[in-house]
């Protein structure tokens, strides 16, 4: 193997912050952001569902509004955790 002598001259800020989370609510956090945008999906297709058919029965309708409830109510919780990760020493 070859050594090689290269001059290196490296700058940096004088000081660095860093930002202290929580994991377990980071995690948390992020899984709920997975099933926010699984049910998003979901109500995405049933929305195509219906809007492609002639006449929608009331199951539809009710996936949809369950489906979109769901990936609501995972937006807010995401968010919720998000926000109680990054409250560390305040």
């Amino acid at each position: 193997m070859a050594n090689l002598k290269i001059p290196t001259k490296i700058t940096g800020p004088d000081e660095i912050e860093i930002t202290l989370v929580r994991a377990d609510h980071h995690e948390i956090s992020g899984l709920l952001r997975t099933f926010f945008e699984v049910f998003l999906s979901i109500s995405s297709c049933i929305l195509g569902v219906i809007l492609s058919i002639e006449k929608p029965t009331p199951i539809h309708w009710c996936f949809l509004i369950v489906t979109f409830l769901s990936s609501l109510i995972f937006l807010i919780l995401t968010l919720r955790y998000y926000s109680k990760s990054k409250k560390i020493g305040q």
